[in-house]
């Protein structure tokens, strides 16, 4: 998860909401070049720094008060 609150956004606005899923985003990514047809079993991510978590899958859980669609 890559936490963006209290960052300024492209207009420097502060953000108060926004948690990326990264590797979420990176399977979506994949998921285009690979494509659905052409059957390509792997794609490769490079150059992506990875920074360890706290946690495991239990971080992707939000907070029911922290939720904006509950």
């Amino acid at each position: 998860l890559l936490d963006l609150r209290v960052r300024p956004d492209a207009a420097g606005r502060v953000m108060h909401a926004t948690i990326t899923a990264v590797a979420d985003q990176l399977a979506s990514a994949a998921d285009l070049a690979g494509g659905k047809v052409a059957q390509l079993p792997v794609v490769v991510v490079r150059n992506w720094a990875h920074e360890a978590g706290d946690g495991g899958a239990a971080e992707l859980v939000m907070d029911r008060a922290m939720d904006l669609f509950p």
